[in-house]
């Protein structure tokens, strides 16, 4: 924690990966609501005027990866991380400072989507397998229900910031939006629990956002 959240701090992906950290780790145990909210600012110097948000931030790669590539997880991490320090310390402010880049990433991602489903991205990234070992792809988690379940917890915490900062019409709407992707996501897979397998991770997503 230089400045921002970095990764593997002992090789080259020493970077500020979006879809690593967990706010509420640290804000549970440390004082990090300026932490969090600088990092927001360069999430935010990151995004394209599309809306697109790369999967590391600040850009320190320039030729050896390219950071705008499609993985909605990762991207996710802007409103996120902004919900999350807004839920702990209860300061509209960071909602109000990052409501428009937020809505611009929803739009953005929902012109990736086909009837509210998106089908790609990185997927369950290090999936767990049933031999202890996990694999950098989803070998049994469908694409499309990660990218969707989090394109979805954009929608809602969209609607939830909306009301919050007394936009009626917006909050509505991205409720309205939030619940149409709910039942494309339910339609095209309805969740199933037969075994460990069926349990984690693919229904985890569906089920601590109440997707099912």
């Amino acid at each position: 924690m230089q400045g921002f959240p970095q990764d593997a701090a002992d090789r080259a992906e020493r970077v500020g990966w979006l879809g690593d950290p967990i706010p509420e780790d640290y804000i549970l145990n440390y004082d990090t609501a300026l932490f969090w909210c600088k990092w927001l600012e360069d999430l935010k110097d990151s995004q394209k005027p599309d809306g697109d948000l790369p999967v590391i931030s600040p850009l320190h790669w320039r030729r050896t990866f390219e950071p705008y590539h499609m993985s909605p997880c990762w991207k996710s991490t802007y409103p996120i991380v902004a919900w999350d320090i807004y839920q702990h310390y209860a300061d509209k402010r960071v909602l109000e400072r990052h409501y428009q880049g937020i809505a611009k990433l929803v739009a953005f991602l929902g012109s990736q989507a086909t009837d509210h489903i998106i089908s790609k991205g990185l997927g369950d990234h290090m999936e767990p397998q049933q031999d202890g070992t996990s694999s950098s792809g989803p070998q049994h988690t469908p694409v499309s229900l990660t990218s969707t379940a989090y394109y979805y917890r954009d929608v809602w915490i969209l609607a939830q910031a909306a009301q919050i900062l007394g936009k009626t019409a917006d909050a509505e709407k991205y409720a309205r939006l939030a619940g149409e992707i709910k039942l494309a996501q339910v339609a095209r897979r309805p969740m199933r629990l037969r075994s460990t397998s069926d349990w984690f991770p693919r229904n985890m997503p569906k089920l601590s956002w109440k997707i099912s």
